[in-house]
């Protein structure tokens, strides 16, 4: 993960997620890379829960998302609400694949089960069940992050985005007259 460390962005169901799995395979980590904020935290003993387990690790804040994400083999993005889902354009371009909260906004930045998952938000059963997917199946992670690039190239590079604010700022002129 990679944001605030808030309630709404699902990290405790992230984190409920992992636990499930880690009674599965011991050899699985969750990365959580942000600032842990005290408006809308995390229930303390979450976080304390968290912070007491070997295999969670927290990053704090970076700008440097590339570095970031060199870390992660997937990322997840499980938000109660989003506008759009930019660090997974940016995951993308690093061939990660996603998980994220299907939800508007985020659901624009994942085509289910071929560059990442869609799992109903707030409901860590099904989200651990997507996670475990990219633990049993192998090349599932290389393969849904290449295609998530392509995909990324094809519709969200930064040529294609001005190119269409272009188009779109010509016809609100012509509009307006």
């Amino acid at each position: 993960y990679l944001g605030r460390i808030v309630q709404d962005k699902g990290i405790t169901e992230i984190y409920q997620a992992f636990q499930v799995l880690q009674e599965k395979h011991n050899n699985i980590y969750l990365v959580l890379t942000g600032t842990i904020e005290s408006s809308n935290s995390l229930p303390i003993e979450i976080l304390n829960s968290m912070k007491d387990n070997k295999n969670v690790h927290f990053i704090e804040y970076s700008n440097n998302v590339p570095t970031i994400l060199n870390l992660y083999d997937i990322l997840i993005l499980y938000s109660y609400r989003e506008g759009f889902g930019n660090v997974c354009i940016e995951a993308s371009a690093m061939k990660l694949p996603i998980i994220d909260a299907d939800i508007p906004g985020l659901r624009d930045t994942v085509v289910d089960g071929e560059t990442g998952f869609l799992v109903e938000p707030k409901n860590y059963n099904k989200l651990s069940k997507a996670m475990e997917r990219f633990v049993l199946t192998e090349n599932l992670a290389i393969n849904q992050g290449e295609k998530g690039r392509l995909r990324m190239e094809t519709y969200f590079s930064s040529e294609i985005i001005w190119q269409l604010q272009y188009e779109t700022y010509c016809k609100a002129m012509n509009e307006i007259g």
